[in-house]
């Protein structure tokens, strides 16, 4: 059987805020503690987040750690 895999994508902040409920305030605070995926910046004025690291926050929050 072949396991199709899809391309990684980058998630600008509405749609993070959309998939985790959470409020943009509450995930640089969690981001700061190293308990919610790390924001790249992609341009001078925008930062992403990577779709699959949010999906792996999503299905554990509470274990999720930047070190995982």
């Amino acid at each position: 059987m072949q396991q199709q895999t899809t391309p990684d994508r980058y998630l600008p902040e509405a749609d993070v805020l959309k998939l985790s409920g959470l409020s943009s305030n509450t995930i640089r605070n969690l981001e700061k503690q190293g308990r919610f995926p790390k924001r790249r910046k992609v341009a001078p004025r925008a930062v992403r987040w990577l779709l699959s690291e949010v999906q792996v926050w999503m299905a554990d929050p509470e274990g999720w750690s930047r070190s995982a």
